[in-house]
């Protein structure tokens, strides 16, 4: 199975990953490299982090991979684990009472 850039750079680097890394990182992903520099040294992106920890902690959350799936109308979800496609077509048919419908697109 193919690695994320993260895995990859934790093996060539080992854990934790350093800013140096994560620029690396950034880089090879396409993401724009000055405004990646300017989140991290304002302090944006770890306000960010921190802030979506807490509302992960006070949502409940304890595994990997998660989802947060909300409406318009303030109803929502948390899924947690692996999902097909089908399984979020069905989650998001409840959630909307059959009025959203999702296509796969290729």
């Amino acid at each position: 199975m193919a690695q994320t850039p993260i895995l990859e750079a934790a093996d060539r680097h080992g854990m934790p990953i350093n800013q140096d890394v994560q620029i690396e990182i950034a880089s090879e992903v396409g993401i724009d490299i000055a405004g990646f520099f300017k989140a991290i040294r304002s302090g944006e992106t770890e306000q960010k982090f921190k802030a979506d920890k807490v509302m992960t902690q006070s949502s409940g959350v304890r595994s990997f991979p998660c989802f947060l799936i909300k409406t318009s109308e303030g109803r929502q979800l948390i899924i947690s684990g692996y999902q097909t496609f089908a399984e979020f077509q069905e989650i998001i048919s409840y959630l909307t009472d059959g009025s959203l419908k999702l296509t796969e697109v290729n």
